[in-house]
């Protein structure tokens, strides 16, 4: 089981978000990786195994535009994360310039910064915290 903060981002097609659409047909989930995620909203300096967090968070998520939803399909459509917190949102260009070495053991970390990365750069890209 896993336990914990967890990081889902959603892609969403430069047209769509300009037109008032989220449709969620890109989905890739972060592997839990404090370091990283505190790069992207605050935490707490330190975690319980010792890892340092940067003070302040390098990107400054924004609230979804009014009446924009993230659209799961099947009428599920959603503007809040798993804690309640409103969706928010940052664009390819900043989510691909945080530190992305160490998310994990694996490579998964870095194959989705290489993605992030060929993204074009106003790409939006929802965040969604579970």
């Amino acid at each position: 089981m896993n336990m914990g903060v967890n990081l889902r981002l959603y892609p969403i097609e430069e047209e769509q978000f300009r037109h008032g659409r989220a449709f969620a047909f890109y989905r890739l989930e972060m592997p839990q990786c404090y370091a990283l995620f505190g790069e992207i909203v605050k935490f707490p300096s330190r975690d319980e195994d010792g890892t340092e967090f940067p003070e302040t968070p390098s990107l400054s998520p924004r609230p979804l535009p009014p009446g924009i939803y993230l659209d799961w399909g099947e009428d599920k459509e959603v503007r809040i994360d798993a804690y309640g917190s409103e969706l928010a949102f940052v664009y390819a260009r900043e989510l691909a310039r945080v530190n992305w070495y160490g998310t994990d053991e694996s490579g998964f970390g870095k194959a989705v910064a290489a993605f992030i990365r060929n993204l074009p750069e106003w790409t939006p890209i929802i965040l969604y915290w579970h």
